[in-house]
């Protein structure tokens, strides 16, 4: 079952954005529900496949404020979709003119997150051989 996850640079910047782009802010927020209950749904995040959603790079997706409202502020919600552990990462929050530094900010943090389960599965594969090596010496 899928579960989200916020970093604490979206809970920084929000407080900035919501005082200058509330309707923005409830689009794009709009938008990742739609996005997140099609995951619950069983869809794949490749498949997702909506006029809000922008692939980025490192697997990162942007979701932007399409949506009700005229004359909007272009505002992205910057998310990675890790499948292996259904967990949805809000990453950031930012706009036009953060936009390259967002990504970059983004595929850091994706990194840092595969180089952690990296770790760790080198750690399981340790254990492992280390509990056959034991088991063979004991024979």
């Amino acid at each position: 079952m899928w579960s989200i996850a916020r970093s604490e640079n979206v809970h920084r910047r929000l407080k900035r954005f919501q005082k200058k782009h509330r309707r923005e802010l409830a689009n794009a927020f709009d938008n990742l529900d739609t996005f997140f209950k099609c995951l619950q749904a069983g869809a794949e995040p490749a498949q997702i496949q909506r006029g809000f959603v922008h692939p980025e790079p490192s697997g990162i997706l942007a979701i932007d404020q399409k949506g009700s409202g005229a004359h909007l502020k272009q505002v992205r919600l910057y998310i990675y979709p890790d499948e292996q552990t259904e967990t949805l990462y809000v990453v950031t929050l930012g706009d036009k003119a953060s936009q390259e530094g967002d990504i970059r900010f983004c595929k850091a943090f994706v990194e840092g997150i595969r180089t952690k389960k990296d770790a760790k599965a080198d750690d399981a594969t340790d254990g492992l051989k280390k509990g056959q090596n034991d088991a063979h010496v004991g024979q």
